[in-house]
């Protein structure tokens, strides 16, 4: 059956959207001048205290006490645009550091290419990527500013990924014509091209399937296979060499959505209906690939429903995602499992007047504590931690509140590595 473009999104369908704006996220992970001024220089670390030399006396103690050590004064965190030890929350084109409302990055101001679509962030908070007002990729160094990368001018990025120390970022662009897989070094800014295609038919017996990239594990890059220009599906999935661009089939079937597990040795894989009329009913099914074997299991049955975000904890033990029963509802879920289908548990959330906050997005801050992230119609957020031990809606402690934009999506861009 056809897939709907227009609510691709919102059924966690939509090949480019979807992978897009997962990128971001997978999610649970000094003052500075405001986001519109010049980014200030890098801090210098703390000097060490000097220690007094001793005043000498007529008569010196026999057995003089021993030298004090003094203790090194902690090294400050360097100045960045955003602080790398907060999470971060972006409503619409603006990033707010968790606990810390003064420090926040706009990108509409002066010297940052206007914000359109798909944030991603690097695993140390070191740089941002997004796709500016252009349809051009934009990186930021939260550290100088932003990058300029001039073989990447002039194209359209499909999809991106930061590797797992943040020093390079993997991305597929197309010129209009041709894809390109390439990782691009974030020091050096070096690039790379590991595999690339054309983006239409050369036959009529061949299917022009173009790679974009979900997530860079320590095991590769996990790709998709896609149909560009398209409301088809993601085709299957690809491990990619960062080496030398040599690939491993893991999967063929189509698949509406999918996560790696931190270690990249398990995929989470959402199936179901995503049919395209408004008022049709969504079916979804969670499903576990071992990428070594290739064995499946299923976790969650298919039942009536969509997923809109999937998260694996640190630890790669549980998954976290929420789920609405169709497109336009206004009531969610957020449910946690075993990656093994077991221990499964729900918690429901619903936006019953202006006031109320409905559920925006779900992270997590270590594997033991999911954040909850909430908003209203006024643009009131708040981010909640929620224990997994105790997952009702009784045990969520606000963290912080937040005033967003209105009409915009509210997401969690970040959180600090924690297990």
């Amino acid at each position: 059956m056809r897939i709907h473009l227009s609510h691709w999104r919102i059924a966690s369908a939509l090949v480019l959207a979807l992978t897009l704006a997962a990128c971001g996220a997978t999610g649970p992970q000094s003052q500075a001048p405001a986001a519109t001024a010049a980014p200030a220089p890098t801090q210098p670390a703390m000097a060490n205290t000097a220690i007094p030399a001793a005043t000498a006396t007529s008569r010196p103690a026999t057995n003089p006490p021993a030298a004090t050590a003094v203790p090194e004064p902690p090294s400050p965190e360097p100045i960045a645009l955003l602080p790398a030890s907060k999470a971060w929350i972006r409503s619409g084109d603006t990033i707010f550091a968790l606990g810390d409302k003064q420090r926040q990055l706009a990108l509409r101001a002066p010297g940052f290419p206007a914000y359109r679509y798909s944030t991603a962030v690097a695993p140390d908070g070191s740089h941002i990527a997004y796709v500016n007002e252009h349809d051009q990729l934009t990186i930021i160094d939260t550290s100088v500013g932003v990058l300029a990368l001039p073989e990447s001018a002039g194209q359209t990025p499909m999809g991106y990924s930061f590797s797992p120390d943040g020093r390079a970022l993997a991305a597929t662009f197309n010129d209009g014509q041709h894809w390109r897989l390439q990782v691009i070094d974030l020091q050096s800014r070096a690039t790379r091209t590991l595999q690339e295609g054309a983006l239409f038919a050369q036959s009529s017996d061949s299917l022009p399937l173009a790679l974009m990239p979900i997530a860079w594990t320590p095991a590769g890059i996990l790709a998709q296979r896609i149909l560009w220009a398209s409301d088809a599906p993601p085709q299957g999935l690809v491990l990619v060499s960062p080496t030398d661009g040599s690939t491993q089939e893991l999967r063929q079937e189509a698949h509406i959505q999918a996560a790696a597990a931190p270690d990249g040795g398990r995929i989470a894989i959402v199936t179901g209906e995503t049919p395209m009329e408004p008022d049709a009913q969504p079916t979804m099914e969670i499903r576990v690939l071992d990428a070594s074997g290739g064995n499946e299991q299923v976790i969650v049955p298919k039942k009536p429903g969509f997923v809109r975000d999937l998260r694996w904890s640190p630890d790669g033990a549980m998954l976290l995602y929420s789920a609405s029963e169709k497109y336009d509802s206004q009531a969610a879920s957020v449910a946690l499992i075993r990656a093994d289908g077991t221990n499964g548990q729900r918690i429901d959330f619903s936006i019953g007047g202006p006031n109320e906050m409905g559920l925006q997005d779900l992270a997590w801050a270590d594997s033991k504590t999911a954040l909850i992230l909430l908003a209203n119609a006024a643009a009131r957020i708040e981010v909640n931690a929620l224990p997994v031990s105790s997952f009702d809606t009784n045990s969520l402690r606000l963290l912080d509140t937040l005033s967003g934009q209105p009409d915009v999506d509210h997401r969690i861009v970040y959180v600090p590595r924690g297990v």
